[in-house]
């Protein structure tokens, strides 16, 4: 009797053990599955954050670019306040494509935390659409920003996704329908924010409802999903193009 209780309490602990064992290698691997995906996460993101800056400011600087070629003879005056705004533009793109490169340079801290980068900063949100527009219309572009309701803090995810989206819409209609007027509207109300960018077709064409392709709604449907936002884009019956971001608002 003694001798079958040994054994089975020895069978038992290493029965217990190998299980252990088994779910500590369990917890590693779900540990490295969770840290490869955030990896994967992180890069895609730093590659729309990439792209957003590159799409809107590049092709600002292209469009400002052939003008100032145009007015080197006819309107010197203008050229060189024109390549004045290329310069100071190119200067902040470089600014924008550090910040990013900067997040990919992080390293651990002591702590464990990451270290301080002396290009980190939060990305921009709602309130950096007015400079947003103001850079659009020293580009040459015809902008108008309304903005209706209280205004509420979003989550900083949130934020950023509303500005990069009224971005890429801009650079959109920059490059489907260039100097067609471009309508901002942020509007809050009780339930829901909402952020709506509408363009008039291009100046002598009328736009056959065509959907836009590429990466740039493609970006903007993945951040609408990323916190929640519905993404409705479309053309208009004048023949322009809308794009509308809706994100429901809680009480908290």
């Amino acid at each position: 009797m003694v001798s079958a209780f040994v054994g089975t309490t020895v069978a038992t602990r290493r029965s217990n053990a190998a299980l252990l064992r088994q779910r500590a290698v369990d917890l590693v691997r779900t540990e490295q599955a969770r840290t490869q995906a955030a990896i994967v996460a992180e890069r895609s993101r730093m590659a729309r954050e990439l792209h957003d800056v590159a799409a809107h400011h590049l092709s600002g600087l292209v469009v400002q670019a052939a003008a100032v070629e145009r007015q080197i003879d006819s309107d010197p005056e203008s050229a060189k306040r024109g390549t004045a705004w290329i310069r100071a533009q190119g200067k902040e793109t470089l600014d924008s494509l550090r910040l990013i490169v900067g997040v990919l340079r992080e390293r651990p801290g002591a702590d464990g935390e990451h270290a301080a980068d002396p290009h980190d900063a939060p990305p921009p949100g709602l309130d950096a659409l007015d400079a947003l527009v103001r850079t659009a219309r020293a580009a040459g572009d015809t902008v108008e920003l309304t903005r209706a309701g209280t205004s509420r803090d979003l989550s900083p995810i949130a934020d950023a996704a509303f500005y990069r989206v009224a971005q890429e819409a801009l650079s959109n209609a920059r490059q489907h329908a260039p100097e067609a007027p471009v309508r901002i509207t942020v509007r809050f109300d009780g339930r829901e924010v909402s952020l709506e960018v509408v363009n008039d077709p291009a100046p002598g064409r009328r736009r056959t409802g065509t959907a836009r392709q590429g990466m740039g709604l493609v970006g903007m449907r993945e951040r609408a999903q990323l916190v929640g936002a519905t993404l409705t884009t479309g053309a208009t019956p004048s023949g322009g193009w809308r794009v509308l971001l809706t994100l429901p608002l809680h009480p908290e």
